[in-house]
């Protein structure tokens, strides 16, 4: 008896520590910033996350959050608004702009714009953005943006992050619909989030069991993949790799491309892309001889590497791309969405207290705040260490419950909030450059 008390005790004292870390108790944040901060204004009731569109000097940025359940869809109206990073800094406010939507099936009041992402295609700026619906079901909508307005043109629904024209990383980041639920999971230590791929036409999980999957960005110049992992306040990065069909007409390019490695890289390994023979295809063949060596056998047990592969240190996205994890960092954190700057570095609007958090976005009508906190990782040239530094801090006063951080031309950086009440925040910091700091 006393061996089981002794068990039990120690068993709810692992459980109070982890509550006490996982809600960051009795954490302290003090407020610096760098440069003067002023407020845009333009999107109310909460804007989640933004998407710099670096070659334009613009940023599109989503308005009107509605997180988790109870359901507030009738107090807050989803809009989406873009801002000028061209703007002069006189002593007018800084605005950003409401996008007009155009298109016939786009459902207005169905609509409450989470995260975002872009790829450009065929020249014209897509824009992939997570929506919540008054049901609070889940999709991405798909609009083109057109400048000539400005406005957005709705495309289509999608029920999926972008890599490509059509092409989604996502994350879910738990598996309950509610406040309470999202408690639960954060104290209990539950990995119940998940990330998938979408190839355009299929679907498919590439990790599981993470804990509270959140920010997601690929940095398209380097091929790099980075996600969030918020309750256990870390950030990976992956590379994003292309594969190479290997023909009789290029055998001896690729040769070279492995001998060219040997210098740095003594030992190359073979990947047949084969795992032998475990599937025999369905289907009508005039003898079992027929179909041993047959193209469709090669092509049932070549597709079963994808399923047996999922559990090592590279996932196999499509014929074409792979992705191998680089290393972990751990933060002390909880990061929101990320940012890719054109140096490679990734930056983050963070929540430093998450307890604090949690009831801030929960309380749309009271004046409830959480601090916030901006993060920046420099990797180095391999990816396997990183330097991390604290250019914005505030205790919730200033800027309330982070969300995402933007950085443009090293002398206009935006961090983002996410407010249910007060309209977004941006932080101008005409500085010198920020790898200073």
């Amino acid at each position: 008896m006393g061996k089981i008390l002794v068990a039990v005790t120690i068993a709810l004292c692992a459980f109070a520590w982890k509550m006490y870390e996982s809600l960051d108790l009795r954490k302290t944040v003090y407020n610096h910033r760098p440069g003067i901060c002023r407020q845009v204004h333009g999107p109310v009731k909460g804007s989640e996350d933004i998407e710099l569109i670096r070659s334009e000097g613009i940023a599109f940025i989503t308005s009107g959050i509605l997180y988790l359940q109870p359901y507030r869809g009738d107090i807050v109206e989803g809009k989406m608004f873009l801002y000028d990073f061209n703007q002069k800094l006189g002593k007018d406010q800084l605005k950003a702009k409401e996008l007009p939507i155009k298109g016939a099936s786009f459902d207005q009041n169905n609509f409450h714009p989470h995260g975002l992402t872009h790829w450009v295609v065929n020249g014209v700026i897509r824009l992939y953005v997570i929506n919540h619906s008054d049901g609070f079901k889940h999709s991405v909508e798909v609009f083109d943006y057109d400048p000539s307005g400005p406005a957005l043109i709705h495309k289509k629904p999608n029920d999926l992050a972008a890599i490509g024209p059509d092409q989604f990383i996502f994350t879910n980041d738990g598996v309950t619909q509610s406040e309470m639920g999202n408690l639960a999971e954060i104290l209990s230590g539950y990995k119940g989030g998940s990330v998938y791929y979408w190839d355009g036409e299929d679907s498919q999980v590439i990790f599981s069991a993470m804990a509270a999957p959140n920010g997601i960005a690929y940095d398209v110049k380097n091929n790099k993949l980075f996600i969030s992992e918020i309750n256990y306040r870390r950030v990976h990065a992956y590379t994003v790799e292309k594969v190479d069909d290997v023909w009789a007409s290029n055998v001896e390019d690729e040769f070279n491309k492995m001998r060219s490695l040997i210098k740095d890289y003594p030992y190359v390994a073979m990947d047949t892309e084969f795992p032998g023979v475990v599937a025999t295809p369905l289907g009508q063949f005039k003898s079992k001889v027929g179909v041993s060596g047959s193209t469709e056998e090669l092509c049932a047990n070549a597709a079963a590497i994808r399923h047996s592969r999922r559990s090592s240190m590279s996932t196999r996205l499509s014929d074409k791309k792979t992705l191998t994890h680089l290393s972990t960092v751990d933060l002390g954190t909880a990061c929101d969405n990320l940012f890719v700057d054109s140096d490679g570095s990734v930056s983050s609007g963070c929540h430093p207290v998450l307890h604090e958090a949690a009831k801030s976005i929960g309380d749309c009508e009271s004046d409830v705040t959480s601090p916030s906190q901006v993060i920046r990782i420099k990797f180095d040239k391999d990816y396997k260490t990183a330097a991390i530094s604290e250019p914005y801090a505030n205790d919730g006063k200033e800027v309330s419950g982070s969300s995402a951080v933007a950085f443009h031309n090293n002398q206009a950086r935006e961090c983002w909030s996410a407010p249910c009440v007060r309209a977004s925040f941006t932080a101008r910091f005409p500085t010198p450059p920020f790898s200073e700091y």
